[in-house]
């Protein structure tokens, strides 16, 4: 019996720090133009990628204050800054002339912790 806890407090130790830890976040607001926004996010923060509905990106940022990445579409760009202090999702889109505009203001709340279940 002393083995058996010995070896399994082995592989808990040795074992657990190795798996990649993915936290789900639903994200939900309105957009500059008044459309509805609802995403999930999969953050997976040992390997730095973010999975937005089903699409992985690889954060440009991932500090203890925030994390950001930014998606490619034509010639626009939007630039991702979520915050994990208090949760909000930011995006800006900047077009190929330079220039920059709010895109969306989002809340964000990790899924285990949603108010209504």
């Amino acid at each position: 019996m002393k083995y058996f806890f010995l070896s399994f407090a082995f592989l808990n130790l040795f074992i657990m720090p190795t798996t990649i830890v993915a936290k789900e976040v639903l994200c939900s607001g309105v957009s500059q133009s008044q459309e509805i926004i609802e995403i999930m996010l999969d953050l997976k923060q040992q390997n730095k990628i973010i999975n937005v509905d089903g699409i992985d990106f690889y954060t440009t940022v991932n500090s203890d204050f925030m994390i950001s990445w930014t998606v490619q579409q034509g010639e626009n760009s939007f630039i991702n800054f979520l915050s994990k202090i208090n949760g909000t999702l930011t995006v800006i889109n900047e077009k190929s002339n330079g220039s920059r505009e709010l895109r969306a203001t989002l809340q964000c709340v990790e899924k285990k912790d949603l108010l209504f279940k």
